[in-house]
């Protein structure tokens, strides 16, 4: 699995580190919907914490 990443280095420089699409279910929440959740998150100081009160 390790040696993957290598050969795809090799082979397309960084665009190849890149992810691929794939087969499968779509995923339920949009890209705009989780890009909005990362910034959240990377914004706010207790990131993943939850408050239990």
């Amino acid at each position: 699995m390790g040696l993957q990443w290598l050969k795809r280095y090799d082979k397309e420089s960084i665009e190849g580190l890149r992810n691929k699409p794939r087969s499968g279910r779509p995923p339920d929440v949009s890209e705009q919907k989780l890009l909005e959740i990362r910034n959240e998150l990377s914004e706010n100081p207790s990131g993943w914490r939850v408050n239990r009160s």
